[in-house]
């Protein structure tokens, strides 16, 4: 567990990550953590690479795969994995097959690590009333 000086808030943007680990935001000020994952300390507020990079990471690892096995470059889906490149709608669908989700659920889940104060029930509703328009 972290030791600190102050207080740590966290709060839980995803849902149960492996056997026994959950993704954290964590928010913090004037102290220090041990040296961590960076799948588990993330800044609070996470932009839309940032959040789709890590539902691919979080996708990829349930489903035990490695980086080179999503896209002929493993420097490129790392750098999808930490937010610096976003891919292409064409690369979406790729990545997916790989992961053997639709392309659809890499972006709900992006979203919902996005916004973790919407819920899976709350999203998945707001989508389907939008498409029976």
């Amino acid at each position: 567990m972290f030791s600190c000086l102050h207080s740590i808030q966290l709060k839980i943007c995803g849902e149960v990550f492996s056997n026994f680990s959950r993704i954290y935001s964590i928010e913090y000020s004037d102290f220090t953590l041990p040296k961590a994952s960076s799948l588990l300390l993330r800044a609070t507020e996470m932009d839309s690479k940032q959040a789709f990079g890590m539902a691919v990471k979080i996708l990829r690892s349930r489903h035990g795969l490695a980086q080179e096995q999503l896209a002929p470059s493993q420097s490129y889906v790392s750098d999808v994995e930490r937010g610096l490149k976003s891919p292409s709608v064409e690369k979406l669908i790729e990545l997916s097959a790989h992961l053997g989700v639709h392309p659809a659920t890499v972006l709900i889940k992006s979203q919902l690590l996005q916004d973790p104060e919407m819920s899976k029930e709350m999203l998945l509703s707001q989508i389907s009333k939008e498409l029976e328009d």
